[in-house]
């Protein structure tokens, strides 16, 4: 007899939510919203925590759906013993981590709405018919994110999100410790760091949609995303980001061995130089976070901040190889070595994120 959830779920409705998710955890800074006083608690925290009840929701309709298969679903995909160990791994650390608890729960929280939900996209993109509907999916919300972005930039505010992500904002400020980013855009991610490294990921995909097209139509659309995502990553004046997708774009035409792609980075190079004449506030930034990147990395690395932060891993990594140390809790390994907070800020919060150096 079929049961009642046998019924009700099916592999449309745990792809339909986790579309849902993969494109909204995008655009909407749930754990940032300002909710009126007047919500209750409990629903205040039901949406801030959206993407992880949402993973829950997905993990355990999986789960169901693929009850019978389960063990072979699982061993055909390579990476979920990666995924397994860098668990267990974190379940290690947290044994003797300062505060266990905090950690585990840090721990499982990751784990859930990365390492679990991945196994999910994994294997949904392997059995559905038409896996490259998720690929456009994540791809043209990346496009949205990208020229909210560009927007941003534009009109110098952040058009929806400038009451969410600001230094009034309590619950902002303990997660984003250094929220002063000057003309630096944030788009709907947050911080230009991650929103940087969100683009990097995006635009190796969105150039391989670019060439394999075959409708001009498409070749258009894919030509424009690509360019709002490179204009985009260019904003967020983020080295580290600038740097990865040099790199990437480096790799992949190794890859894919055309000779006229290698003009790519040409054009790419003559657009940035081209951009620069035109705005002089870009020209100014730029020459003003190379010359910080200068200042602070090949001058004088030792003193800056960051140059101290890898002295302080060397240490905590030294004192914590294996067990002891825990996920997030690094602020209270580099406390113990009194650590000389350069930004204050009201919480006590470092002015790193937590475990970025480890």
């Amino acid at each position: 007899m079929t049961s009642f959830a046998d019924r009700t779920l099916n592999p449309r409705m745990v792809i339909a939510f986790t579309g849902l998710l993969l494109a909204t955890v995008a655009l909407v800074p749930y754990r940032y919203l300002v909710l009126p006083d007047f919500i209750p608690g409990f629903f205040q925290s039901l949406v801030h925590y959206a993407p992880a009840f949402l993973s829950v929701l997905l993990v355990l309709s999986w789960g169901w759906w693929r009850r019978d298969t389960l063990r072979e679903t699982l061993s055909a995909l390579p990476l979920c013993i990666p995924v397994a160990v860098l668990f267990l791994a974190g379940v290690m650390s947290s044994l003797g981590a300062e505060k266990p608890l905090l950690s585990l729960s840090k721990t499982v929280y990751y784990f859930l709405t990365g390492g679990l939900l991945f196994v999910v996209v994994a294997d949904l993109c392997a059995s559905i018919k038409r896996p490259q509907i998720g690929l456009y999916l994540f791809v043209f919300t990346a496009y949205l994110v990208a020229l909210y972005g560009i927007v941003e930039f534009v009109v110098g505010r952040n058009p929806v999100y400038h009451g969410v992500f600001s230094v009034e904002n309590e619950m902002y400020l303990r997660l984003i410790p250094d929220p002063w980013f000057g003309r630096r855009v944030v788009s709907t991610i947050g911080h230009p760091v991650v929103l940087g490294a969100y683009l990097v990921l995006v635009i190796p995909l969105s150039l391989s949609l670019l060439f394999n097209a075959r409708q001009r139509l498409l070749q258009a659309v894919f030509l424009l995303g690509s360019g709002s995502l490179l204009g985009a990553l260019g904003l967020t004046f983020s080295r580290g980001a600038w740097l990865a997708v040099l790199v990437g774009l480096g790799v992949y035409l190794k890859l894919r061995k055309t000779r006229h792609l290698l003009l790519l980075p040409l054009v790419l190079g003559l657009a940035l130089v081209a951009v620069l004449g035109l705005s002089e506030d870009l020209a100014q930034i730029v020459m003003e976070r190379l010359q910080d990147a200068y200042e602070n990395y090949i001058l004088d690395f030792a003193s800056t901040t960051r140059g101290q932060s890898y002295g302080h891993v060397a240490a905590i990594t030294g004192a914590n190889p294996l067990m002891g140390l825990g996920t997030g809790m690094y602020r209270f390994a580099a406390y113990d070595l009194r650590r000389t907070m350069e930004i204050p800020t009201p919480l006590g919060v470092l002015d790193t994120p937590d475990n970025m150096y480890l």
